[in-house]
């Protein structure tokens, strides 16, 4: 999430997207995620690359909602503008997947998995689409796209 100044990590708050970024691409998205930790922490953040998606969408078909990986009935896809829902709150509760909340509606995630060098991967659907969260999908990083939004990954120092 993202409240105008900070990133964040918290349930019940509108989620960031590209429109609430710097620039509101890709890359605004990606350096606003990237400054989420300082070097004085004792974690690294970033975007999440294609490749831990892909290890989250396989532990999860471990779960009790495994059928939720190829499903595109949960979520928000009501076609309401972004950031009207907040995250984990969608019909009460139903878009998560092993505890996992917003993998299918809201926004689209993207990621830094890129096809060639003038495209990025995003997965999932948005508040206007119904796609499953193991789908992928290509946009240019320098295009604008509210509908986008992206997962944070951590790395221990």
């Amino acid at each position: 999430s993202y409240n105008g100044t900070v990133v964040a990590s918290v349930s019940g708050v509108k989620p960031m997207s590209a429109a609430t970024t710097s620039g509101g691409t890709w890359y605004g998205m990606y350096q606003k995620q990237k400054d989420f930790t300082t070097s004085s922490d004792k974690m690294k953040a970033n975007m999440i690359w294609g490749s831990q998606y892909d290890a989250m969408l396989n532990w999860a078909l471990t779960g009790t909602d495994s059928a939720h990986v190829t499903a595109n009935s949960y979520g928000n896809h009501q076609g309401s503008s972004v950031g009207a829902v907040e995250c984990g709150s969608y019909n009460n509760g139903s878009d998560k997947i092993n505890n996992v909340y917003d993998l299918e509606g809201n926004l689209c995630e993207w990621t830094q998995e890129a096809i060639g060098t003038s495209v990025r991967v995003n997965r999932g659907g948005n508040y206007g689409v119904t796609y499953s969260p193991s789908l992928r999908n290509s946009y240019i990083p320098s295009s604008t796209d509210a509908s986008n939004g992206s997962r944070l990954s951590l790395y221990i120092k």
